[in-house]
């Protein structure tokens, strides 16, 4: 972060009963003050003068500090109020410490669950069954499985909710496909396909 950048667009800072008012800006000081007078970039000088009026208008120039040297990947950087050192006012930095990272979640394993699904005594048992009732079942989803891969899940749930109904497939047969693909880490919109409504 730029700290001189900063302190040109909210160079000032009004002390008022209540503490410090920041950040504060010469449009501000005219619109609370409209009776005086302040040049857009005032010097410590004009300020000062302020501060002679009854009651007094205490308003100082925020001076620039360095921000401190900090790790990205573990803190985040903020600018917070100005603290006074010496009779001045300093631009001040807070690090705040950022929450560990979460995980990457696994990878999406297809290749595996194809391998166990395709491999697996009781999708043949149900693709024999869809096969008499429309030849083309087996064809489309294996088309639609390669689909759902790329993310295209509608023809895929389209056909298996059919080869499901034509099959008559049991539930406990469903449950390990979905116990198959959830171990794969394959996505949840898919998870739900292998899970269509039976009439």
């Amino acid at each position: 972060m730029n700290g001189f950048l900063r302190l040109r667009e909210t160079g000032l800072l009004r002390l008022r009963e209540t503490g410090p008012q920041w950040p504060y800006t010469v449009g501000q000081f005219r619109a609370d003050e409209p009776q005086l007078s302040i040049s857009s970039d005032p010097h410590p000088g004009e300020l000062a003068s302020y501060a002679t009026l009854e009651p007094p208008i205490l308003v100082f120039q925020v001076q620039p500090a360095d921000a401190p040297e900090y790790d990205p990947t573990t803190h985040r950087l903020e600018e917070v109020t100005p603290v006074e050192v010496a009779g001045a006012w300093r631009q001040s930095w807070e690090l705040i410490e950022l929450p560990p990272a979460l995980p990457a979640p696994p990878a999406p394993d297809w290749a595996r669950f194809k391998a166990i699904a395709m491999g697996s005594d009781s999708l043949k048992q149900i693709m024999l069954v869809a096969y008499q009732e429309n030849p083309q079942s087996a064809g489309f989803v294996a088309t639609g499985l390669k689909e759902a891969e790329r993310g295209e899940l509608a023809d895929f749930a389209t056909t298996w909710a059919t080869v499901v109904r034509a099959a008559n497939v049991p539930p406990e047969v469903i449950a390990g496909f979905v116990a198959v693909a959830t171990a794969c880490h394959l996505p949840a919109e898919f998870v739900a396909a292998l899970q269509p409504e039976q009439s």
